[in-house]
């Protein structure tokens, strides 16, 4: 079979620099130049998911996974 649905894609964050890195290649995420606009940005997706009531209670997998990465 061709299908790849068996490999699983490990949790990860991920911030680029657009200006610097157009390409995507440099994961800024860890870098504690970017921290208060990652903490930002993830305030704001967690209002916009409350606000959608994007609460991924039909998918618990992908809620659990959340909960157990937000801080990663």
């Amino acid at each position: 079979p061709s299908s790849l649905s068996f490999v699983k894609t490990p949790v990860a964050w991920e911030f680029f620099d657009l200006t610097n890195d157009p390409n995507e290649m440099d994961n800024k995420y860890n870098d504690p130049k970017y921290s208060e606009i990652i903490k930002d940005l993830k305030s704001r997706l967690k209002k916009s998911r409350s606000e959608l009531k994007e609460d991924d209670s039909i998918y618990p997998e992908i809620q659990e996974s959340i909960d157990n990465h937000w801080n990663d």
